[in-house]
């Protein structure tokens, strides 16, 4: 099983929408695509190190095949939630005690629109899992 695709100490984490050549939705952090990951992401930051900390995730709107695509997220678990702000959705994800399973639809603007949907998952932990006691 592989790994999830971990970022250390990046907020907020922006993860660019793309259509892949099969056609599915996939993301991306720089050139790591999530399908490379089983579709995880794990946010490992130091904010997770304090009581109430959270990490913004970013889920970037994209064109491709010559269609903006908008996307929007949400997930069952929680009382945090995911919000539209101009080109992209985003989530300020706290720290978690298990796997966010996160539903994405993307729409394209075409006309008419398409939608293509993906399921992410999102783990969070401290950058110190193991802070000095007192």
């Amino acid at each position: 099983m592989p790994s999830p695709l971990t970022v250390t100490n990046e907020d907020p984490i922006d993860l660019d929408g793309l259509v892949d050549t099969s056609g599915a939705l996939q993301f991306a952090y720089n050139s790591n695509v999530l399908a490379d990951y089983e579709q995880t992401l794990e946010a490992e930051h130091e904010d997770y190190n304090e009581s109430g900390g959270t990490v913004r995730i970013k889920l970037l709107d994209f064109s491709a095949s010559g269609s903006s695509w908008t996307v929007n997220a949400s997930h069952q678990r929680g009382s945090v939630s995911w919000t539209r702000n101009g080109d992209h959705a985003y989530c300020e994800v706290p720290l978690l005690t298990g796997l966010l399973e996160v539903d994405v639809i993307a729409t394209s603007g075409g006309s008419p629109p398409q939608t293509k949907t993906r399921k992410i998952w999102i783990k969070t932990t401290p950058d110190d899992p193991l802070p000095d006691g007192p």
